[in-house]
């Protein structure tokens, strides 16, 4: 009885150091994926931040300019958006129970998604502005549409 009290002891203390080794690996994985996603939020906001200055500063604006500064203001506010779902990611891996956590976490979606939705659209008209409307303008011009007296 007393090597089946000491095999149950055993078990018992190689679970709780199991457990202890969980929590530890579930902390560093934490800890690194709070610095990367602080990193890249970081700086894309200062990146495009540079970006809306410098396009700022320039004396002839066109077209495109204005699509970048659209593209630089939703790149920074899905960079906004990472970094304050941080918490709620925390919070969910720790098992940490917050009264309206769900009703954040849909909010949080809700607006993330808008926001990449925007960001997409504006790399949609980028794109079209700069590979479609000069196809269409030298096909148009090959035929002579414009030129007509």
């Amino acid at each position: 009885m007393n090597n089946t009290t000491q095999a149950g002891s055993l078990q018992n203390t190689t679970e709780v150091t199991n457990r202890e080794d969980d929590k530890s690996m579930i902390f560093v994985h934490l800890s690194f994926y709070v610095f990367l996603r602080v990193l890249v939020s970081l700086s894309g906001i200062v990146g495009n931040g540079v970006t809306l200055v410098l396009l700022k500063r320039l004396r002839h604006r066109h077209n495109a300019h204005i699509l970048m500064v659209y593209l630089a203001v939703t790149d920074i506010l899905v960079c906004v958006m990472a970094y304050v779902s941080i918490p709620l990611t925390v919070t969910n891996y720790l098992n940490i129970n917050i009264s309206f956590y769900k009703t954040l976490c849909i909010v949080k979606e809700d607006i993330y998604y808008t926001v990449l939705g925007l960001s997409l659209a504006t790399y949609t008209l980028v794109s079209v502005d700069r590979f479609v409307w000069p196809f269409l303008f030298d096909l148009i011009d090959s035929k002579n549409i414009l030129h007509r007296t």
